[in-house]
């Protein structure tokens, strides 16, 4: 099972029902987190981010997504969960992960403003691309 979440701005009720299902199908839960370089970091002028500066920046975000996971692993201890974070757009990082799961679980948000029924970009391309079930998990935005 595998479930996306973003460690700058969780949803409760994502991480809520993809931990509830893996614990009701006694299955490790994934957690994929996918990130990208700090915008000030990078500039049209730099050609090369070195490794280290990389490292760096994934570390902080493996240290954020232990933070963030630690409340779900307390409410949920009989649940095996492996974080993932990727240096990808989150609907190449789901997609991915989609392959040889057997349930996704993703959010979307609900706008008053939008149309009912509407997706974002990348519920809307994990939809089209995913290669297993997805459950998509409504949440205020």
């Amino acid at each position: 099972m595998v479930t996306g979440l973003d460690a700058h701005a969780p949803v409760d009720e994502t991480a809520d029902f993809a931990f509830g299902a893996a614990r009701a199908h006694d299955a490790l839960l994934r957690v994929v987190h996918a990130w990208t370089l700090p915008a000030d970091s990078v500039s049209a002028l730099m050609v090369d981010i070195t490794e280290e500066d990389r490292a760096t920046w994934e570390d902080q975000e493996v240290l954020l997504l232990s933070d963030v996971l630690r409340p779900w692993r307390d409410k949920y201890p009989e649940v095996a969960v492996r974080p993932d974070v990727l240096l990808l757009h989150p609907a190449m990082a789901l997609v991915t992960a989609s392959f040889g799961a057997d349930l996704l679980v993703i959010g979307r948000r609900t706008e008053p403003r939008a149309p009912e029924g509407r997706l974002g970009p990348v519920a809307h391309a994990v939809l089209h691309h995913a290669r297993c079930p997805v459950a998509i998990v409504p949440h205020a935005g």
